[in-house]
C-alpha cells in the first residue's frame, strides 16, 4: 500500500493531487489536496520514519499544553511500511507587531507548564539528529550529559572533532556546570526554536512546527531564537513582560545553550561550523 492509499484509508477521503513543498528537510513533504480539503503530508523510512513518529508525539505534547499558540495536531500517523505524518494545512501570512506580541505571550504560556525533573520519557530528534532525553533531577548535569557531551562524542566518532579542542571543551564544561541555574522544575520547551519552525497564519496567529520537545530551562528556547536570526525583537519584550522579566545571567546561559545547536550543526553539516564551535567554546571557557 502506497502513501496515498494510506492517507485515504486513515482520513476517509480521496487524494486528488499532491505538490512537493518546503518543510521537509529530512522527509518528503507535500501539500495534498483531498476530497475533504488540503493537508500537509510528510513521509519517510528508516531514521526519517522514527523522526516523524517523534515529531507527532512532540506536537501532541505542545498541543496538550493548551496555550494561545497554534500547534498543528496530527490528523493521522501511519507507521509502516513508510511513516506518513498528516497535518492540517495552514495558510501563512506576514506577521505584524501584534502577531509578534502574541508569539511572545504564547511562549511564556508554554514555558509555564512544568514538571519536577528534566528531560522527557523518551528520546526524540532535533532535525536529523537523535536527542537523548532520559529524565534527570539536576538541570546542569542534564544539559551536559544529555546535550553537550553526546554531540561531542558523535563529532569525535565521525572525525569532526580535532583534538586541539579538548582543552577548550574541558574549560567550557566546567564553566557551564557553574553558570547554569539550579532549577527546581523543568519547563516545557519547543526545543528547536529557530525561525524556520515558527510560522504565522494568514490571521496573524503564531504556529509552532517541527518540535524537539523536552522539559528544561526556558532560556534554552529563547537562546535559539537569537542564534540564526529571523525573529522580531518585539517578541522577546512581550515574552519577558509575560514571564516576569529577564532572568539573571541571560547572556552566559545563551552561549551555553547555543553551543548545543552549533555542535549539532557541525555533526549534520560539516566543518563549516567548526570555527563557530571553537569560538563558542573559548568564549564560554574564558580563554
Amino acid at each position: 500500500m502506497g502513501w496515498r492509499e494510506a492517507v485515504e484509508g486513515a482520513l476517509g477521503v480521496t487524494v486528488l493531487r499532491a505538490e512537493p513543498v518546503g518543510g521537509g528537510c529530512i522527509a518528503h513533504a507535500s501539500r495534498v489536496e483531498t476530497s475533504g480539503g488540503a493537508v500537509f503530508v510528510k513521509r519517510g523510512t528508516g531514521d526519517v520514519a522514527r523522526a516523524l513518529i517523534a515529531e507527532a508525539a512532540g506536537l501532541r505534547e505542545l498541543s496538550a499544553a493548551g496555550t494561545s499558540l497554534v500547534v498543528p495536531e496530527p490528523l493521522a500517523l501511519i507507521e509502516a511500511p513508510e511513516a506518513v505524518l498528516v497535518l492540517p494545512w495552514i495558510e501563512t501570512g506576514r506577521p505584524d507587531a501584534a502577531a509578534w506580541n502574541r508569539f511572545g505571550i504564547g511562549m511564556a504560556e508554554l514555558h509555564s507548564h512544568a514538571v519536577q525533573r528534566f528531560g522527557l520519557k523518551e528520546d526524540n530528534y532535533i532535525g536529523a539528529s537523535e536527542q537523548e532525553n532520559g529524565w534527570m533531577a539536576d538541570w546542569p548535569e542534564f544539559f551536559l550529559k544529555r546535550r553537550i557531551l553526546p554531540q561531542v562524542a558523535l563529532a569525535r566518532s565521525i572525525g569532526r572533532w580535532p583534538a586541539r579542542l579538548d582543552g577548550a571543551l574541558e574549560r567550557a564544561v566546567d564553566r557551564i556546570a557553574r553558570i547554569l541555574p539550579d532549577l527546581a522544575r523543568g519547563r516545557l520547551l519547543h526545543g528547536d526554536l529557530w525561525s524556520g519552525n515558527v510560522m504565522f497564519s494568514q490571521h496573524g496567529r503564531p504556529v509552532l512546527i517541527d518540535p524537539a520537545v523536552y522539559f528544561g530551562d526556558p532560556e534554552a528556547d529563547v537562546a535559539m531564537t537569537r542564534l540564526f536570526g529571523g525573529f522580531d525583537a518585539r517578541w522577546l519584550a512581550a515574552y519577558d513582560d509575560a514571564a516576569g522579566g529577564p532572568p539573571p545571567n541571560r547572556e552566559e546561559r545563551h552561549l551555553a545553550y547555543n553551543l548545543y545547536h552549533l555542535l549539532n550543526h557541525l555533526n549534520l553539516f560539516g566543518g563549516g561550523y567548526q570555527g563557530s564551535v571553537e569560538a563558542s567554546l573559548r568564549e564560554i571557557g574564558g580563554r
